[in-house]
């Protein structure tokens, strides 16, 4: 595992692909880095592929610190030794709610108007790589070994792959542009994300 130092200083990383940047803010750096590159991948291999290169991630990463890059973004006067989240857009703010996780559940709430898709759609399509690179790492991550309880790292696989699954069926219905798909879609990932939560939420960091 890599040490775990949360950042006070606010760094930019270029992402590949055209897609922008995203401002960095007490977050575990090497495994920002780490997942965005796995995402310039997500829509360039299958699962098998990805979750293969996701495994070399999760050795060198830990859980919490990949889950961390769901919550919000935090403003750079707000650092301290807490995480804060990759945020989704090039800039903190630019688009709102500005956490991976509170944006896809904003998503399910109602369909898109032509100018928020207009202005959001090739940053929710980054988002939804990132989250893809996210479930081919923590796929590996699972916190028990063996059925615990309600914790089953059955479980733990089948929704890491539908949370991949759902992550790029999510960027299929935003390149076609059609808003009821769009919340239908966020919906089906949301309700993968929060079947997890269920049993696993103390366990990711979440």
């Amino acid at each position: 595992m890599t040490a775990t130092k949360w950042t006070n200083v606010a760094v930019v990383l270029g992402l590949l692909g055209g897609f922008g940047v995203l401002s960095m803010a007490a977050q575990d750096k090497p495994t920002v880095e780490s997942i965005t590159r796995l995402a310039d991948e997500a829509n360039k291999k299958d699962w098998a592929e990805l979750s293969k290169a996701g495994a070399e991630v999760a050795k060198k990463h830990e859980l919490k610190n990949v889950m961390n890059l769901f919550k919000l973004r935090k403003a750079p006067d707000k650092m301290d030794d807490t995480p804060s989240g990759i945020g989704v857009g090039p800039t903190r703010g630019s688009i709102m709610p500005d956490g991976i996780d509170l944006k896809i559940r904003d998503l399910t709430k109602k369909p898109m108007t032509p100018a928020a898709l207009e202005k959001e759609r090739e940053h929710l399509i980054r988002m939804a790589e990132i989250v893809a690179g996210i479930a081919a790492t923590s796929v590996h991550q699972c916190p028990v070994e063996k059925k615990l309880g309600d914790k089953d790292p059955e479980d733990w696989k089948r929704w890491s792959e539908d949370m991949h699954r759902n992550a790029l069926e999510l960027i299929k219905t935003l390149k076609a542009g059609k808003p009821v798909a769009i919340q239908k879609q966020a919906f089906n990932l949301f309700k993968t994300c929060t079947q997890c939560h269920g049993p696993f939420r103390d366990d990711n960091g979440g």
